[in-house]
This record gives structure tokens, C-alpha cells and sequence, in this order.
């Protein structure tokens, strides 16, 4: 097995909606001075889709670990009062059954997770990119949180305008359709797809990028599985190892029921990781470009805007 830190943090604490710093420039936009100054914290922002990652990593892998070993034998809940609501011990067919319902049940929940605080992460990042407009210059009446961009709960149109607008391609914005179509389907279908839940003739495309590493040898290469099995063979030269992002897909057929394996959804959970970190580099780089850096380049945080607000000013001035 090959293990990969991806981080220390470990907060999983719900997430109130953010965007604060914008909106208290249109609240109180008349008690401010004539120039406010804006910190504008990269990790921080990033930290919102990475909380939904962790939070969903440390449900699946408690809530999946309770069918590890297969079908449960009770699900009797303790109670003041002698209720049976199952048979005790379940038979084997019901155990069966409520173990499927389970898993789609809980991977519909972590889907939720993931796609609800990445889009908690790209409404930070649009806000921050609206507002970098006006370093130096003074906003107009009004400016404040884009409501259209927040209320639109289609992640993957989010993201393309996102990447659009900073200029950052190879995310795959498609893929976080297929998601959110996956995470729709476990939670309102029990995972059985529907019309509504495809993306191609037929059915739904599930695609997302994983981290793989690769054998070279003997002039060929051999992949490590998903499970970090390796190769029974012994080579006759030198190897070499070599680390790469690899796309898999699963296709689901209309009217078939999706079902991810923990492999699959701990790879999904790094899809969403390596996307809040591209974008958040890609936002970096464009605050950069519109003058705003940091004064200490070792700290994570992307100098200050500077922007002059008003009460009344009917359009923006440079």
C-alpha cells in the first residue's frame, strides 16, 4: 500500500455561508471609511471544499465499516419499550437487502457532502474575483454576493464559469455534473437511475481522476491496482516508479443501480481535493495579476484589496 498525507487539518464542523466580507461592504457600506482594506486568505478559502471532503472520508469510513463484514445480524435499536420492528436475528434476505439500502444511502449522503461544500468553495472564490475588479477603484451602489451565481445549485455550470473566468483548465467540469446526477439518483431513487439522472443515450457516466502509480520495467509498465496490489513477477532490469493522474469511469445503464466501491468514492473525495487546490492556485495567480499580492510570500494569504466604497455612487469608477 502506498500511503499519501493530503492533510493535517481535521476540523469537520458544518460550514455557515460564507461571503461576509462582501456583503458588510453593502451593509455598511456608509459607516466604512472612504477606502477599505480586504484580507483575502487563499487557505481559508480553499479550507471550505476541503472540510466537505473530509467530513464525507471520515463518514464513509466510519458508517461503510459496519458492512465490512458483511450483512448485519440485528439492527434493533435499544428502547425503554420492547419494540421489534425487524426480526432478531434478521434473515439472511433482509440482512441482504438493508445493507444495500445502507451503503447507497450513506454514499448518497457523502456525494451531498462533497457537492455541497465545493459549491460553498466556487461562491467564495466567484465573490473574491468580482470584487478583485475594483482594487483601487470604487465599487458601485448595490455591489455585494452574486445571488443568481450562489442560488444555482448545478456545481458543474458553477465551476465553468469559474475556470472561465481565471483561466484554468484540465478540472473537467463534466465530471461534477455526473455527481451531482449520481448523488441525486442515491438520494431520491436508491440509487437507480433515472431519465433525468443521464448523461449520455441510456445512461450515466461517472468519471473522475485518481492517482496511480505505475511499474516501469522490461520496456513495459504495469499498473498498480486500486488496492495497492502489485505485479507477481519478477523483473530482469532495473524499475522504475512512476506517479500519474489516470481517468476511470463507470457507466451505469437506465434503470440500473449505482454502486461505487470504497476504492471509487475515496478517489472521488481526491478528485474534489485536486480540484479546490487548482482552482485555488489558479485564483492566486489571478489576484496576482491584478496587482493584489502578499507582502510575506511563505504565508498563504494573497496581500490585501484595497477598494473605495461609498453609500451613494451609481456606477463603478477607475
Amino acid at each position: 500500500m502506498i500511503t499519501v498525507r493530503v492533510s493535517t487539518l481535521t476540523d469537520l464542523r458544518p460550514l455557515r455561508r460564507r461571503g461576509r466580507g462582501i456583503s458588510r461592504l453593502v451593509r455598511e457600506g456608509n459607516k466604512l471609511s472612504k477606502r477599505a482594506e480586504l484580507s483575502i486568505d487563499i487557505a481559508a478559502i480553499q479550507d471550505i471544499a476541503q472540510r466537505g471532503v473530509r467530513r464525507a472520508i471520515a463518514f464513509l469510513g466510519l458508517g461503510l465499516r459496519a458492512t465490512c463484514d458483511g450483512p448485519p445480524k440485528s439492527v434493533t435499536l435499544e428502547s425503554r419499550f420492547s419494540i421489534h420492528w425487524f426480526p432478531d436475528p434478521l434473515p439472511p434476505d433482509v440482512a441482504e437487502e438493508i445493507s444495500r439500502e445502507y451503503e447507497a444511502w450513506i454514499t448518497g449522503s457523502a456525494l451531498k457532502e462533497l457537492d455541497q461544500y465545493f459549491a460553498l468553495f466556487l461562491d467564495e472564490v466567484w465573490d473574491w474575483i468580482r470584487l478583485s475588479e475594483f482594487h483601487g477603484c470604487q465599487l458601485p451602489t448595490g455591489f455585494g454576493p452574486d445571488r443568481k451565481f450562489r442560488s444555482n445549485t448545478n456545481v458543474g455550470k458553477k465551476l465553468n464559469v469559474v475556470e472561465a473566468a481565471l483561466g484554468v483548465k484540465g478540472i473537467s467540469s463534466g465530471f461534477f455534473d455526473a455527481y451531482s446526477f449520481a448523488r441525486n439518483a442515491l438520494t431520491h431513487n436508491a440509487g437507480i437511475v433515472r431519465q433525468q439522472d443521464t448523461n449520455r443515450r441510456g445512461a450515466l457516466s461517472i468519471r473522475w481522476h485518481a492517482p496511480t502509480v505505475v511499474i516501469k520495467a522490461d520496456g513495459d509498465e504495469y499498473a498498480i491496482d486500486q488496492r495497492g496490489c502489485m505485479p507477481q513477477r519478477v523483473f530482469s532490469s532495473e524499475a522504475q516508479l512512476v506517479f500519474r493522474m489516470t481517468e476511470r469511469e463507470q457507466v451505469v445503464a437506465l434503470g440500473e443501480r449505482i454502486a461505487l466501491s470504497r476504492f471509487d468514492l475515496s478517489e472521488i473525495c481526491f478528485s474534489y481535493q485536486n480540484a479546490a487546490e487548482t482552482i485555488s492556485k489558479g485564483l492566486s495567480e489571478y489576484l496576482k495579476g491584478k496587482g493584489i499580492t502578499s507582502a510575506d510570500p511563505s504565508v498563504n494569504i494573497v496581500g490585501r484589496a484595497h477598494v473605495q466604497v461609498f453609500g451613494r455612487l451609481d456606477s463603478a469608477a477607475c
